[in-house]
């Protein structure tokens, strides 16, 4: 059966693009009564080794769904339904979508499954070190990418395929070229220098918690952007500034078209809640990406306005 919007949602599909069913744990009856929870690869070494028919049956069935192959053409025909032919607004809703399952759900669980294959193996778990700029203490974090790569270096191929569809729909007429038609050159629009540089790609590495840079782009660009707070350049040079270089620049940035501050607090408030899931103990660390890199803004009371 195909694999369309009728069929499977949104989150099932990213699911099963993602290939993060392999990788999860699965509870399977023996013999009706003994309940058995493991990996999939641990119910496939299981399966070899007794004779229940049932069980050897539901087993095979996880891995026909775990290892289910969806062609490039089956998922760019599934974004297409979805988005009504790459409609800009629903391409923009799936791609944040996409993005925000990347980092919670795909990330998550690929970094835990590195770190408990890496201990079960007895391999050291490779770590990276990052000063924090407010105490100069040094930290040690996992270096998840270093074991993923090692790992799981194909898995989840398909959700980047996927990605990839909905950010080049994304892109000017005349840089996606298989979507052209033969008279192109003629009909290409005259973008203005400013909207180029609101969809041009920006990088930065994420040193500051766990999140993904997409994630953080899309959540700042939309609250400072869009509101006219920041300019795309502003808001590249902040987030180097602050996720990446984890220091403050000598001359503060400064937040333009100011309506209200709880506004522009809320912005922050809710990249903290919401997407960083109120990290435990780093309240003021989250406080301070607001207070210590834009004028206007201390600490004590933007802490404040947080918790009422």
């Amino acid at each position: 059966m195909a694999v369309n919007p009728n069929n499977t949602d949104y989150q099932e599909f990213l699911i099963l693009i993602s290939d993060i069913l392999r990788l999860g744990k699965y509870r399977v009856l023996i013999n009706y009564e003994d309940k058995f929870t493991a990996t999939l690869e641990q119910l496939n070494e299981y399966a070899k080794k007794i004779e229940v028919l049932d069980f050897k049956r539901e087993v095979f069935e996880l891995n026909e769904d775990a290892y289910k192959q969806i062609s490039d053409t089956e998922v760019k025909k599934y974004l297409k339904e979805l988005t009504d032919n790459f409609d800009i607004e629903l391409t923009k809703t799936a791609l944040l979508e996409l993005e925000v399952f990347e980092s919670m759900v795909f990330d998550e669980t690929l970094n835990h499954e590195a770190v408990t294959k890496y201990i079960d193996k007895g391999w050291e778990v490779p770590t990276y070190e990052v000063t924090r700029p407010i105490n100069k203490e040094i930290i040690n974090f996992p270096d998840y990418k270093k074991m993923r790569n090692k790992l799981f270096p194909f898995t989840g191929m398909q959700l980047y395929v996927a990605k990839n569809y909905l950010q080049r729909a994304l892109q000017p007429p005349q840089k996606v070229k298989e979507d052209l038609s033969d008279n192109a050159e003629q009909l290409k629009p005259a973008l203005t220098k400013e909207k180029t540089e609101e969809i041009k790609p920006f990088n930065f590495t994420n040193n500051f918690d766990t999140i993904s840079p997409q994630v953080i782009y899309k959540h700042f660009k939309e609250g400072l952007v869009d509101s006219k707070m920041l300019t795309v350049v502003e808001l590249e040079n902040y987030l180097k500034a602050a996720f990446e270089d984890m220091k403050p620049p000598k001359k503060l940035f400064t937040l333009k078209n100011v309506k209200t501050k709880n506004r522009v607090q809320n912005v922050f408030s809710k990249y903290y809640r919401e997407i960083a899931g109120k990290e435990q103990g780093r309240q003021i660390e989250y406080v301070e990406l607001l207070s210590k890199y834009f004028q206007g803004y201390k600490t004590e009371n933007v802490k404040t306005n947080w918790t009422k």
